[in-house]
């Protein structure tokens, strides 16, 4: 009788430990984790912000050197430039406070919003002095997030 009472207590014992191994198996292992989806999400937007920022020096390069009607496509570019580094924040934010990446990108990100505006209202003004050397700057925060972002966003 002994015998096939710890036969019954072995086999309750495997069955609880074969149930709580399902328990805490992920329900998907094909789900992306958190912080993968924003290192992706940092990287676009760092490519595009660091593309379209580049593409500011051309418009402003023919408009400069002739070509009136590329005034108004730098206007606009102007702004989709501002937005993407509106984004680029949210996605450095969150990779900062959800997926534990450094702090660093989330300051750089918004401080180049910051810029951005206040390069659009030197633009705007004609402020030619200080509006061309801040886009230099400018481009080079983004190509620099942009390369920061392909190489060390991804190491673990």
């Amino acid at each position: 009788m002994h015998k096939s009472t710890s036969g019954v207590a072995l086999d309750v014992r495997a069955r609880r430990r074969e149930s709580s191994r399902h328990e805490h198996a992920p329900a998907d292992d094909s789900s992306t984790p958190p912080s993968t989806i924003w290192k992706q999400l940092l990287r676009l937007t760092a490519t595009c912000e660091a593309l379209l920022a580049f593409g500011q020096s051309a418009l402003a390069g023919g408009f400069l050197e002739g070509r009136a009607n590329l005034l108004a496509l730098h206007r606009a570019n102007a702004i989709l430039v501002w937005g993407i580094a509106m984004s680029m924040t949210i996605a450095s934010v969150a990779l900062w406070r959800l997926a534990r990446g450094p702090l660093w990108p989330a300051g750089v990100s918004l401080a180049l919003v910051a810029t951005i505006l206040l390069q659009m209202v030197l633009g705007y003004r004609g402020n030619l002095l200080i509006h061309v050397p801040l886009g230099v700057i400018i481009i080079s925060a983004d190509v620099l997030l942009a390369v920061w972002a392909w190489r060390s966003a991804g190491r673990p």
